[in-house]
């Protein structure tokens, strides 16, 4: 052998070898491995799981091999529950519960990111604390110019001209108002409130839309009320209040979750989604947490419509499913379920109350839901929560 400038020559085969340029491959050495970077992201216990029920290939080939026992086992994908005596009963069930996250075919999906959906909406609970919607804030600490009834005026029409935009920019929308209205609402009165609800509108499109309207869209809304130079010093004014924090959880999030972990069918999440809109244009449950609303919301619907013999995956209102990864336990709901009875039955014994709203469910879309003779006010489970 001879090394050259070309590299190294094999004097008995007469044929060049190109000379290794990794770090390690000269003088001797042995080449380094080709790294894999796909190979070092991936979860190292998920390669020690062929067990002995499957003697496949692999198995054959970790016969003979040493493994270390000092290894990470798999990770338990179980929720980590406070440690309370309140929290005890969830605890216990958590060996029983089936882990929804990994037991269908959507859990392969790289884009939905199961294998973290616990602490995803763990997470977002803890921003429940972030921008708390003060109750009572219309009367306390002072009495403001806004009445109960100009709150409603203003979110049912929000909801009637939404230009077909997200459920999450329009809840957005409302809690930029109920929040900026809790920390500024003294500068707020009567004629510039509309003016507060079209900026809050248009500001929650560009968080949550690819293609938000435009501002003019919002001036012809306001048929002129509102100019947009307006619009933009009043979208200022609420960038400032939030501090440019625009993060805080939705309900139609922790909506969709239940919905999936009991199986709901179309009807009962149409029907939850309805009640939990409803509960949002109201002022009385303005403050309630998201989770906590699209929980009670979800329970409400599910006795609703399993009381009428209506099809419905789970005809239980809470399943411990729902305790454990929700962290509510049914007595936990009561405060709610009592406001949100208090709202379908304010929706439906006075016609004119929330039209848009329920006009909006009347679409075949939304199962139309608001049409179910269930939301009668007669009904024996709203008048039951009602007065609870």
């Amino acid at each position: 052998m001879r090394t050259t400038r070309f590299g190294v020559r094999n004097e008995n085969a007469s044929q060049l070898v190109p000379q290794q340029k990794q770090h390690g491959a000269i003088a001797g050495r042995p080449a380094a491995a080709k790294r894999n970077p796909l190979a070092e992201i991936r979860p190292r216990p998920l390669q020690q799981q062929k067990s002995k029920e499957e003697p496949g290939r692999d198995a054959c080939e970790l016969q003979g091999m040493e493994i270390d026992e000092e290894q990470p086992q798999q990770l338990s994908m179980a929720i980590e529950q406070p440690e309370t005596d309140r929290h005890a009963p969830l605890l216990a069930q958590l060996p029983k519960i089936v882990d929804v996250d990994t037991a269908d075919e959507s859990s392969r999906d790289a884009q939905l990111v199961s294998c973290y959906v616990k602490e995803i909406f763990s997470y977002l609970q803890s921003l429940e604390g972030t921008q708390r919607v003060r109750r009572d804030y219309l009367c306390q600490p002072v009495k403001l110019e806004i009445t109960p009834r100009m709150h409603r005026i203003l979110f049912d029409w929000l909801v009637h001209h939404r230009f077909g935009l997200l459920p999450e920019t329009l809840y957005l929308a409302l809690h930029i108002i109920d929040y900026y209205m809790t920390q500024e609402g003294q500068s707020v009165g009567k004629d510039n409130y509309q003016l507060l609800g079209v900026s809050a509108l248009f500001l929650a499109a560009k968080v949550e839309e690819i293609y938000p309207p435009y501002i003019q869209d919002l001036v012809n809304l306001t048929e002129n009320t509102c100019q947009d130079s307006q619009i933009r010093k009043m979208e200022r004014r609420l960038l400032a209040g939030l501090e440019f924090f625009f993060g805080y959880p939705q309900p139609i999030l922790f909506l969709r979750r239940y919905s999936r972990v009991s199986g709901a069918t179309a009807e009962v999440h149409d029907c939850a989604k309805f009640i939990a809109e409803l509960a949002r244009c109201t002022y009385d449950s303005a403050h309630l947490p998201p989770s906590l609303l699209a929980a009670a919301a979800f329970c409400l619907a599910v006795e609703l419509l399993a009381g009428y013999g209506r099809i419905c995956a789970q005809p239980q209102s809470w399943l411990p499913e729902l305790e454990v990864f929700s962290g509510y336990l049914k007595a936990d709901l009561l405060p709610a379920l009592r406001l949100l009875a208090k709202a379908v039955l304010g929706a439906y014994s006075d016609k004119n109350r929330f039209t848009a709203v329920r006009k909006k469910y009347e679409s075949r879309s939304f199962q139309s839901v608001s049409l179910y003779p269930e939301f009668d006010p007669a009904s024996p489970v709203l008048q039951s929560y009602s007065s609870c």
